[in-house]
């Protein structure tokens, strides 16, 4: 019965050395973005040129420098499930943009629905 207790005592100590050992060792590995894969992204001045149609209140683009940059598609009138199959593009919700909020000189926020 000893002789048992002081295997299964060696073999959990050996397990828990094992576990630290590789959990100390083995880095976690970096899981990257799916999308332009190893394509540069275009300075903040290029894109907005390319994502520019004349409307001044129209979101035409998203732009993180370094992160991505993704034209937005506007989803039809008649179709608010509509979201973009098209790899690189964001869909700007209608339903979203109905509603947004602002800040009062005081710093209160006002909700506002159009």
């Amino acid at each position: 019965m000893a002789l048992i207790n002081r295997t299964l005592r060696i073999v959990l100590n050996a397990s828990l050395l094992l576990v630290i050992l590789v959990s100390v060792l083995i880095n976690p590995l970096v899981a990257g973005a799916l999308g332009n894969g190893n394509a540069l992204l275009p300075k903040f001045a290029d894109f907005s040129k390319t994502v520019q149609n004349g409307e001044a209140g129209a979101l035409r683009g998203v732009y993180v420098a370094d992160v991505l940059a993704l034209p937005i598609v506007q989803q039809p009138a008649s179709n608010a499930g509509y979201v973009s199959l098209d790899d690189g593009k964001a869909t700007q919700f209608s339903l979203a943009s109905k509603s947004f909020w602002s800040m009062t000189p005081s710093g209160q926020p006002i909700t506002t629905n159009l």
